[in-house]
């Protein structure tokens, strides 16, 4: 085990700890509050249905951020973030 100083510490780069590769996800973790997003059915690439992953995804990251989707007529859904 070595001590590293601050001097060494800053030489090194550290990685996010995950990188959200969906670009729809991120899209969705950077609205604000009342912002809205809308996704077309073909976007959607992901075989669990969007409310469910989202409520699933944002739970494991014991995020602050509440949503509500709302489907629309075979066409996609809208993604709203509340708070």
């Amino acid at each position: 085990m070595k001590r590293l100083t601050k001097e060494e510490v800053s030489m090194l780069e550290f990685l996010p700890r995950r990188i959200i590769k969906s670009p729809i996800i991120r899209e969705i973790s950077m609205l604000e509050i009342g912002e809205a997003l809308f996704i077309e059915k073909n976007e959607w690439t992901i075989k669990t249905p969007p409310s469910t992953y989202m409520g699933s995804y944002f739970r494991q990251k014991r995020s602050e951020k509440v949503f509500s989707v709302r489907k629309t007529d075979d066409n996609g859904f809208y993604v709203l973030r509340l708070n």
